[in-house]
C-alpha cells in the first residue's frame, strides 16, 4: 500500500499574478493514480478563486472551485477524486497565495499485498504491479467498474476483480459483500441486473448474470465458505432456473437478445432475435460449475439439469463455429461485421 501522495516543500509556493493577462497555475504530478479527498492547505491569502483540474493523464478536466477567504484554510471537495495530474488555476488573485501542501488522502479498502510474482523479466513484473494497484482503486465500498466515472458494480469486471483481489491480496471479503449486494436486488425471475448497488437499471445484458454466477462459483472454490454458499444458494438456484428457462423459451438453447435492448422487463417481453457468443459462453460454464455445486450438496436431479442445459448450450455453439476460422457466426449475421473471437 502505498503513503498518502503529498506535494509539500520546506517554504511555501509563492503564487502571484505577474501581470494582467497572466493566470498563475501549479501542476502536481503525484507519480501513480491516486482515489480519494485531495486536500489543498493555503498558509494565506487575500482571497480569490482556485479552479482544480483533474485527469488520469495530460487530458485534464476542470471539476472543482474554490471560493477563498482570505488567511490561512484547509480546501477538500465533497467527493472522491480519481487522477494523478492536478492542476491548481488562479483565475482571480487579489494578492499573493501562500501554498503550504497539496495532498491526498487515500480512501480505497484496506489489503495486504500478500500475493507475490517475480520473474526475469522487468516488463512483466511492472505488469503484475500495475495490474495489483489498479485493482485496488477498484475496491471501494464494493467492487467498482472504476473508481472515478461510473463507480459502479458491474458483473463483467467483478469476475475477474476477485479472482485478482483473491490471489494479489488473498482477501474475499469485500466480493462477499458485493455478491450480498447484487442478489440483493435480484430480480424476481431469477437474472440480476447488469450493475448495480441500486435499482432501476435502464438496460439489461444477460451474460452480466451469468459472470456474478461465476464470481460466485469462484467464491466458494477458492474459500470452501460453506456458510455463505447456503446463505445465497436459493438466490443462485433461481438465476440458473431462469437461464434454463431462456433456453426452453428461445428456438435454439442459447440466451437470445432483442432487436434492441432496454430495461429487463423489456428485454423479457421483446422475441429474441439474435444470438451472440458474448450473451452465451459465461452460461456454459456457470451451468458446468453449477452442476458440480449441486452434486456436491446432493441434489443431483438438479444437478442433471444443469448439466444437460450446459451440453445443448455447448452443441448449439459449436455448430455456429466457421469450420475455415473456428470462430463464432452471430445469428443472423450483422451485415459488414466480423465473426466473434
Amino acid at each position: 500500500m502505498p503513503g498518502t501522495p503529498e506535494f509539500s516543500g520546506e517554504e511555501p509556493v509563492e503564487i502571484a499574478q505577474t501581470h494582467r493577462d497572466c493566470t498563475p497555475a501549479v501542476m502536481v504530478d503525484f507519480g501513480r493514480l491516486v482515489s480519494g479527498t485531495p486536500r489543498i492547505e493555503v498558509r494565506n491569502s487575500a482571497g480569490g478563486t482556485v479552479d482544480v483540474l483533474y485527469g488520469e493523464g495530460l487530458h485534464l478536466t476542470r471539476v472543482d472551485r474554490f471560493v477563498l477567504r482570505g488567511g490561512p484554510q484547509t480546501l477538500e471537495p465533497y467527493n472522491r477524486r480519481t487522477f494523478r495530474y492536478m492542476k491548481l488555476l488562479f483565475p482571480d488573485l487579489p494578492g499573493r497565495l501562500e501554498l503550504e501542501r497539496v495532498s491526498v488522502e487515500q480512501r480505497v479498502y484496506p489489503v495486504d499485498y500478500v500475493g507475490h510474482f517475480e520473474c526475469s523479466d522487468r516488463l512483466l513484473n511492472r505488469i503484475w504491479d500495475t495490474g495489483r494497484y489498479t485493482t485496488q482503486m477498484s475496491m471501494l465500498d464494493h467492487f467498482v467498474d472504476c473508481p472515478w466515472r461510473e463507480r459502479t458494480i458491474y458483473g463483467g469486471d467483478v469476475y475477474p476483480e476477485d479472482l485478482i483481489a483473491h490471489y494479489a491480496f488473498g482477501d474475499p471479503r469485500l466480493n462477499r459483500k458485493t455478491l450480498r449486494q447484487m442478489f440483493a436486488i435480484q430480480y424476481p425471475e431469477g437474472a440480476l441486473p447488469p450493475y448495480g448497488p441500486y435499482r432501476g437499471c435502464d438496460s439489461f445484458h444477460p451474460s452480466w448474470s451469468g459472470f456474478f454466477g461465476l464470481a460466485f462459483a469462484d467464491h466458494y472454490a477458492l474459500t470452501g465458505d460453506n456458510e455463505f454458499l447456503h446463505e445465497l444458494w436459493g438466490a443462485f438456484r433461481r438465476l440458473l432456473d431462469w437461464t434454463l428457462g431462456e433456453l426452453d423459451r428461445n428456438s435454439r438453447p442459447l440466451v437470445g437478445d432483442p432487436r434492441e435492448g432496454g430495461p429487463f422487463d423489456h428485454w423479457m417481453a421483446s422475441e429474441k432475435t439474435r444470438y451472440t457468443a458474448w450473451s452465451n459462453f459465461p452460461f456454459v460454464v456457470l451451468l458446468e460449475r453449477a452442476a458440480a455445486l449441486a452434486r456436491e450438496l446432493g441434489e443431483h436431479e438438479r444437478a442433471d439439469r444443469y448439466a444437460d442445459g450446459r451440453n445443448r448450450m455447448a452443441t448449439a455453439l459449436r455448430q455456429q463455429l466457421a469450420p475455415e476460422t473456428g470462430l463464432f457466426e452471430p445469428f443472423p449475421k450483422p451485415d459488414g461485421r466480423h465473426p466473434s473471437q
